[in-house]
């Protein structure tokens, strides 16, 4: 099962959504989901994200790196 979210992009200028190295990421992808760990869903991870700014893919060690950052959002994001 995979899910994906893309946020709206803040019109104002404002702080951004998520970030990574001071630049906003969108289009996350998450993978790991399973019935049976349903409602925490421990072993979700993110396969993908794109940089808001340019659109360019994260590459591994980024996403990695957003991850750690970010710990346990992909499990967030599998519950709602």
């Amino acid at each position: 099962m995979q899910y994906e979210y893309i946020p709206d992009l803040p019109e104002s200028g404002g702080p951004p959504f998520y970030t990574l190295r001071g630049r906003q990421v969108h289009a996350l992808e998450v993978e790991g989901l399973h019935d049976d760990d349903y409602p925490d869903f421990p072993k979700a991870y993110f396969v993908s994200a794109r940089f808001a700014d340019t659109g360019e893919a994260l590459n591994k060690d980024e996403l990695e790196k957003f991850a750690e950052l970010h710990p346990g959002l992909a499990s967030e994001w599998a519950r709602s």
